[in-house]
């Protein structure tokens, strides 16, 4: 059985939860940019976030894998917040930087569209200094050597070097 958030199916390690609340509470960013909805339990848990704490939310994939229109969905307006485009057509890069140039500061993105060193290499550079990047499968899709010359410093290290590899995130500040 898959694991799921709120029922909705989520491709996550429920370790990142806590470090998820750690980083919203340690360093509060305005919004939250999520690169890969898959099945939508992320989403919902991300949405929540913002939703509590008054953070603008944008999550992008080029298939919607759950129903928009579902209870929770509705009433987080995730159907508002869903971009559905291919973060690396033309299209979906000028969407994804024109949020960037817009959003109220710091932005959190979160690298999980299924490319993550080709999404950090378009997107990363894109983001200011003080924006967070936090990229998910840390080691397996991506590795210390994908970070290429984006000036960045890890963050929580303490708390997500505790965990084990299996989908592990790993989270960064913009210098």
């Amino acid at each position: 059985m898959a694991a799921t958030f709120m029922g909705i199916e989520w491709q996550q390690n429920w370790g990142d939860m806590v470090i998820w609340e750690e980083f919203y509470n340690k360093y509060a960013p305005r919004t939250l940019i999520e690169l890969g909805t898959g099945r939508g339990g992320m989403a919902i848990f991300s949405a929540m976030q913002c939703a509590s704490r008054g953070m603008h939310y944008h999550t992008f994939d080029n298939n919607a894998w759950f129903d928009m229109n579902g209870a929770l969905s509705s009433l987080l307006n995730i159907k508002g917040s869903f971009h559905c485009v291919d973060i690396f057509s033309d299209e979906g890069i000028n969407q994804v930087v024109g949020i960037i140039n817009q959003a109220p500061r710091p932005i959190a993105m979160f690298f999980d569209n299924g490319d993550k060193p080709r999404e950090w290499s378009i997107f990363a550079p894109k983001l200011a200094s003080g924006d967070f990047c936090i990229v998910h499968d840390w080691g397996n899709e991506f590795t210390e050597s994908d970070i290429g010359g984006v000036p960045v410093e890890r963050i929580l290290t303490v708390i997500s070097d505790a965990r084990g590899p299996s989908w592990k995130s790993m989270w960064f500040v913009r210098k």
